[in-house]
């Protein structure tokens, strides 16, 4: 923290960008070589706006109770003049994550690969961790723009050398403490827990509304697949489309990632927050502690010659890989023993009934090659894999998807 600095100490330099309630500047504190970004703020503003001055209040409170290495640092909000409200706070020379993706597409022709969006949420997984776990705080707005980058020197920032940047969380106003929780709808809709979104929209009155930890994880997905992909989740115009799609819970993924990659995705971007994985689960799951070079890639001349021949349906509803019943992919409760969780693998894979596309008819080609019994079971029992000690049954190898609570499955093959 800067303490008993005066404003005589501080020299704004130069604009780094405006806000709706004032000024952001590059600047410098007499006595030091640290650049600092300084937030300018209009009083006047603020009494026009009550509302947004108690979100500006709820910020400093929480940065001035918060310390990691992923979190903007606050070193000072204590100086002010008649006109103005002072917020000095750390530097970050990258810009938002938003800014650079854009650039980073434009000169690199491509998003960001799975190594380098890995480092990216690793970081982002260890910041949310921290305000999860340890502080019992959740952000409510995560987003690219709420993301900042920091690199060490200037040549890695012109080479937009993203893996070594640091990732900074910031834009505090709308967190709360988990015991202060109130069902206000804040946020950004494309990153909005889809239960907050359908809140927003006044089509879901439900009694028990009110956030939870599980709302950041799914915003974390959001970002998490925009990074990888370089599109929205969902390219819509509206409230309404957003609302209508959401709802309608059909994603697009590439083939091209991997089976981690995608499982990753999967327990973030869950409709249900109960199906999602918590923040502590989230960080042991094999995308964030395997290296990448050892991820797994789908077999898509196998997805192609099999899954497409075989006429299946992807339904998550009914689960992956054909029509089975039951939920293969919930977490099992952790007392289960694996000799049990096979088992019950078993009972399903029995169940298994195959069932065509919708809207197929008799005169559509049949695949060349029936596929029995036994080889269904055999390409499911591929697919699957228990992952890390909490026997987490998530893998699917042949089928990428991201699913909501009922997606049908798009396959990407561009």
């Amino acid at each position: 923290m800067l303490k008993n600095i005066r404003l005589d100490d501080l020299t704004l330099d130069t604009k780094l960008g405006n806000g709706a309630f004032g000024e952001v500047f590059k600047s410098k504190i007499s006595g030091s070589d640290t650049i600092y970004a300084t937030k300018r703020l209009e009083k006047r503003k603020f009494m026009k706006n009550p509302k947004a001055y108690r979100y500006l209040e709820n910020e400093i409170n929480i940065l001035n109770n918060i310390s990691h290495e992923n979190i903007v640092k606050l070193y000072n909000s204590d100086l002010q003049t008649t006109k103005y409200k002072y917020l000095i706070t750390e530097y970050c020379n990258g810009g938002d994550l938003n800014g650079c993706l854009e650039k980073y597409k434009k000169e690199m022709k491509r998003p960001f690969n799975e190594e380098e969006v890995q480092y990216i949420m690793r970081q982002l997984v260890s910041g949310i961790k921290y305000l999860h776990v340890e502080k019992k705080i959740l952000h409510r707005d995560l987003k690219l723009e709420n993301i900042l980058l920091q690199f060490d020197n200037e040549e890695d920032r012109l080479q937009k050398r993203i893996l070594k940047a640091k990732i900074k969380i910031i834009d505090f106003g709308f967190a709360r403490y988990y015991d202060d929780l109130v069902g206000s709808v804040l946020g950004s809709p494309m990153f909005m827990d889809p239960r907050i979104l359908y809140r927003l929209a006044k089509v879901d009155h439900q009694q028990d509304f009110g956030y939870e930890e599980k709302a950041d994880i799914y915003s974390l997905g959001v970002i998490c697949y925009i990074l990888l992909t370089g599109k929205p989740l969902f390219d819509v115009d509206n409230l309404n489309e957003l609302v209508y799609i959401t709802k309608k819970g059909e994603f697009q993924i590439s083939a091209d990632l991997s089976k981690e990659t995608i499982s990753f995705l999967n327990y973030m971007l869950r409709s249900d927050p109960k199906k999602r994985l918590d923040i502590e689960k989230l960080s042991r799951h094999k995308f964030i502690t395997l290296d990448s070079q050892y991820f797994t890639k789908i077999d898509k001349t196998l997805l192609s010659d099999i899954l497409k021949g075989s006429q299946l349906c992807f339904d998550l509803k009914k689960s992956c890989i054909g029509y089975l019943k039951g939920d293969i992919f919930e977490e099992p409760k952790q007392e289960i023993s694996d000799d049990e969780l096979n088992k019950d693998l078993v009972e399903k894979f029995n169940k298994l009934t195959l069932e065509p596309k919708p809207n197929q008819t008799d005169t559509d080609k049949k695949p060349d090659t029936d596929i029995n019994n036994l080889d269904i079971e055999k390409l499911i029992w591929d697919s699957i894999d228990i992952i890390n000690q909490d026997g987490m049954i998530i893998e699917p190898k042949l089928v990428p998807f991201i699913p909501g609570d009922d997606p049908k499955i798009l396959l990407n093959e561009n």
